[in-house]
């Protein structure tokens, strides 16, 4: 905390709160243990175990950053990208998927923050004889995912369950 003080009567004119942000890390981090959590998505078992093993916030933190440091797509740089990358598309999970739980958590929050925005989305809130549901394809992946809405409250789950590269069930 920092004040600024009139010199000649001590009245408090400003006031100041400097934050220490973690070095590298993207703008929006604020709480380790949630983006320790968050990192379900991209770390096998055995990396989340060993971020997660750490005994001391500042061991959590150092295994945190080697971790990301062993995914940077460019070392030589400040910046790790992915990493950035990643919690953006968390962030944008969490204010387009929310509702009563945060967007990260959601299978269509799931599925944007594996691969990204869908080349084409097939909406179809209103059919006749179907609960409310959207189709969402990734060419390049040559992937789609189905979503349905069995509440009709927007909580939209996937049809079938989503594999990793490992062919290691993620979730269903």
């Amino acid at each position: 905390m920092f004040d600024v003080k009139d010199n000649a009567t001590g009245e408090l004119l400003a006031e100041k709160k400097f934050v220490n942000k973690m070095s590298g890390f993207p703008t929006n981090a604020k709480d380790l243990d949630l983006m320790i959590d968050q990192l379900i998505y991209i770390a096998n078992d055995e990396q989340l175990s060993k971020v997660e093993s750490a005994r001391t916030s500042e061991e959590k933190q150092k295994k945190f950053i080697e971790f990301w440091k062993s995914k940077d797509p460019s070392p030589n740089t400040s910046k790790n990208e992915l990493m950035i990358d990643y919690y953006k598309r968390i962030q944008m999970a969490n204010e387009r998927y929310s509702h009563y739980i945060d967007g990260w958590k959601t299978d269509m929050g799931m599925v944007f923050i594996i691969f990204g925005e869908p080349n084409t989305i097939e909406r179809y809130p209103f059919q006749e004889n179907t609960k409310p549901y959207e189709v969402w394809y990734y060419y390049s992946a040559n992937k789609e995912f189905i979503f349905i809405d069995e509440t009709g409250f927007g909580d939209y789950r996937l049809t079938t369950p989503i594999w990793d590269v490992d062919r290691h069930r993620i979730r269903n």
